[in-house]
């Protein structure tokens, strides 16, 4: 486990882990909702699609450098293990904050390197 908000529980795969020498990691991720609230809050932002959300996976990018973090490709299931959810246009440049829950992942892999 690398996150625990309000709404979701968040988990990465050690084995997808892939650091570069330009200072960019890859890994896969996997969100799994917390219960009536969770649901509630996405069935909110995303539609009534999401009444019956359970987990997300996405494999992400992070820029050790400049703090940023990408999102190169995600899927959100429900609890049929059916797709309710894609994509695949990577999100650029979100900055990496200590508030956000892929601050831990930063901390975990990035903290260490030298610029």
């Amino acid at each position: 486990m690398f996150g625990d908000d309000q709404y979701t529980v968040s988990y990465y795969n050690r084995k997808s882990v892939r650091v570069s020498p330009d200072g960019t990691v890859r890994l896969w991720t996997k969100s799994v909702v917390k219960g009536k609230k969770g649901r509630e809050y996405y069935t909110h932002v995303f539609g009534e699609k999401y009444t019956s959300f359970e987990y997300g996976k996405a494999l992400i990018e992070i820029d050790c450098n400049n703090k940023k973090l990408r999102s190169i490709t995600a899927e959100d299931y429900d609890k049929s293990d059916t797709l309710i959810g894609s994509t695949s246009s990577p999100v650029e440049g979100l900055n990496i904050v200590p508030d956000m829950v892929v601050w831990n992942l930063y901390e975990k892999f990035c903290s260490k390197r030298k610029k």
